[in-house]
């Protein structure tokens, strides 16, 4: 059942688009051309993104943590060597035998002393310790879900910020667009003036309008501009580099997929045109309980906290240590003689077991137990409330993308009337049947159908991009395998 509604829920995300994990591997070395691709973006985002790299070094940091803790199960062996000059001679007294009442003066060390200690020490039972590997581990798998989330999220925001850049682009394209209608119809109005059948008013209208949306066209290109500087940054990109973005917003036909132009279809592939299976909410919802990434790190989090309770409860218990000590001892006053001839050199070996029980530190121990059952309530009541979020978040993507796609089927139709409104407008205008109110209104009805079929085609593009992060199912992220 469950493989069922994965391979639903894979087919609605991703349709006929198939990503495998080598294609990661060839993204070391990515140069980006004049013309680039919504996947070239991606590509190059993987590998300059700062975040990324950020979040690599962490997985990795995490990774040494486990070999530190298991450095705490290993044997410990140690050794120090003292070397010590004696300034003044080390005498001391001493009773003597013969005459309770006098003293000896015997001298206790040489001019030159040597120490050497190797010490060996191997822990028998920490629970602590033992405890303390399965908690590096949890953290590890953390630290390697936050770097697949914060991968996840890079992928979408360079997707989110492409499709911006194409909707500014479109935003400026219409603008000039218009610009060239109303130049077209204020020619034409002079022309009628000129022969009498217009009057100096319809043209008066048509220059004030032509001024009107001049300086628009600025604004519109700004606009593209700075989302273009976004989708860089996005990137990790220098923003004084140069490139187009291939595909238009406009020629988008998400209806007949198939019709589309390579460039528009590379952006329909990469954003799951789906085959079907729209409302189809349960199948999401358990595809994302599956793979969401907030939700598995979530989930992550709690088994930290419980691995680290575990741990600290057995800082509680007793520690059986075994060691063996390796000592050497010697001495000389004619000089730096290393350790003396043999009748001033001492060897030692020891062996034996240490057992360290925790009697008192203040409650210290107890206050940290505590605290650790605190911490795990805590995340216990994080993870159901990202539970919540995400259906209701996937709830709300899926209406919102359902949505959009009505909106490009009707607005759709809409352009194909404003098309001809305004062509009829135009042509009764330049006859002289017509206002040029009508003229007007007809090339603004059309400049603003254009653009919400545009607009329309983004929100789509859009939802779809945080719908799949949502469900924790990235392109080129995520590998999966294409439905029969």
């Amino acid at each position: 059942m469950r493989a069922g509604v994965m391979a639903a829920g894979f087919a609605w995300t991703f349709g006929f688009f198939v990503v495998t994990a080598s294609s990661q591997e060839t993204t070391s070395s990515v140069e980006l051309p004049a013309v680039v691709d919504v996947q070239m973006c991606i590509s190059y985002a993987l590998v300059n993104s700062h975040q990324i790299h950020d979040a690599q070094l962490g997985e990795e940091v995490a990774a040494k943590q486990v070999r530190e803790a298991w450095g705490a199960v290993f044997p410990d062996l140690n050794a120090t060597f003292t070397y010590t000059r004696n300034v003044t001679k080390q005498d001391g007294l001493f009773p003597d035998p013969n005459n309770p009442n006098a003293f000896l003066q015997v001298t206790l060390a040489g001019d030159n002393l040597w120490n050497t200690d190797v010490i060996l020490e191997q822990p028998l039972f920490q629970a602590d310790a033992f405890i303390g590997v399965g908690a590096a581990g949890r953290f590890k798998d953390l630290q390697a879900e936050r770097a697949r989330g914060t991968t996840q999220q890079i992928v979408t925001d360079v997707r989110e910020a492409y499709y911006r850049s194409l909707l500014a682009s479109e935003d400026a394209r219409l603008t000039q667009s218009s610009i060239s209608r109303v130049s077209r119809t204020l020619d034409g109005a002079r022309e009628l003036q000129k022969a009498g059948l217009g009057n100096s008013y319809d043209v008066l209208r048509l220059e004030v309008e032509l001024s009107r949306i001049t300086p628009v066209l600025r604004r519109a290109q700004n606009a593209a501009a700075a989302a273009i500087r976004d989708l860089k940054v996005a990137m990790g990109l220098g923003v004084d580099q140069r490139i187009s973005l291939s595909g238009s917003l406009h020629t988008i036909d998400l209806e007949y997929v198939d019709d589309n132009t390579p460039e528009d279809l590379a952006l329909l592939r990469l954003a799951g045109a789906p085959a079907g299976g729209l409302d189809d909410l349960p199948a999401l919802l358990e595809l994302a309980t599956l793979n969401r990434s907030t939700l598995k790190q979530k989930q992550l989090d709690t088994h930290l906290s419980e691995a680290q309770m575990k741990a600290t409860r057995a800082a509680l218990y007793p520690k059986l240590v075994g060691f063996a000590n390796y000592s050497v001892f010697g001495q000389s006053s004619q000089g730096l003689e290393f350790y003396g001839d043999a009748q001033q050199r001492v060897t030692n070996w020891q062996a034996g077991l240490r057992l360290e029980i925790p009697l008192l530190e203040g409650g210290a121990r107890y206050a940290r137990l505590s605290q650790r059952k605190l911490q795990l309530q805590q995340n216990r009541t994080r993870q159901l409330l990202e539970e919540q979020d995400l259906a209701n978040e996937i709830q709300t993507l899926l209406e919102r993308l359902v949505e959009a796609r009505d909106r490009v089927a009707s607005q759709k139709h809409a352009i194909t009337q404003a098309t001809r409104g305004f062509e009829i407008a135009s042509t009764e205008f330049t006859m002289g049947l017509n206002t040029q109110f009508n003229a007007l209104d007809s090339e603004v009805a059309l400049r603003e159908t254009e653009f919400n079929y545009a607009e329309a085609v983004y929100e789509v593009l859009v939802a779809q991009a945080r719908l799949d992060r949502a469900v924790g199912v990235v392109p080129m992220i995520d590998a999966v395998k294409e439905t029969p």
